[in-house]
């Protein structure tokens, strides 16, 4: 895995949710450019998430921001369930949070989990 410009995943891997240190620069911004490489070995039940800013960065009425450890938290409490009902319970809980505040940014979210 690598990553070019994006949000750092995220990895639920035996009982702890954690961001996977990847940073690099957006695509097609410098001709030369070389990305680090992660990898991992997954077994059952863990959960990769591929996220945008705009959920972290999704804003309530006080002006307050989702952050990524809320969607750290809400993942972990929610790892029990599939793929697309922990992706439901995220979107939920962004949309909760944010109480009707106009959506200025993109809200992307891939959930993989291993069966």
């Amino acid at each position: 895995m690598a990553n070019a410009g994006q949000s750092q995943p995220l990895l639920y891997k035996e009982g702890r949710c954690e961001r996977v240190n990847l940073t690099g620069f957006p695509l097609g911004l410098y001709d030369e450019v070389t990305y680090d490489e992660w990898g991992v070995t997954l077994a059952p039940g863990d959960i990769l998430v591929f996220h945008s800013d705009g959920l972290a960065e999704a804003v309530n009425p006080d002006g307050q921001l989702y952050t990524t450890d809320r969607l750290r938290r809400v993942l972990c409490a929610n790892s029990a369930l599939g793929a697309g009902a922990v992706a439901d319970h995220v979107l939920a809980d962004v949309e909760q949070f944010t109480r009707g505040v106009p959506i200025t940014d993109d809200r992307t979210l891939l959930i993989l989990k291993v069966k």
